[in-house]
């Protein structure tokens, strides 16, 4: 019973979050270049940043993004993987590629 409601506890923290994709002209580290998507993007490697998963701010996301959606970022364009990697199979991903 314990570890099923530390699970949940942990999932809690996405609840207030979207799916943003990357409008392609702006600074990817700015909360302004990206617009509200419906659904989770499918694409998990290539060159450039597909979309983000960040806190919820309505149309675009709340401003600036976290210093961990950022370092992901800058992970994900240095490894053409999305991030973070999946050690576990729980690990979701925060950032999408696309070539």
């Amino acid at each position: 019973m314990y570890k099923s409601k530390k699970i949940m506890s942990k999932w809690k923290n996405y609840k207030n979050k979207a799916w943003y994709v990357y409008d392609g002209s702006g600074d990817i580290y700015h909360a302004a270049s990206y617009r509200r998507i419906t659904h989770k993007p499918n694409s998990d490697r290539g060159k450039y940043i597909c979309a983000v998963y960040a806190s919820s701010g309505g149309l675009i996301p709340t401003s600036p993004l976290s210093a961990n959606v950022q370092q992901y970022i800058a992970d994900a364009l240095a490894s053409g993987l999305a991030q973070p990697p999946k050690l576990k199979k729980h690990i979701k991903y925060f950032v999408y590629l696309k070539d």
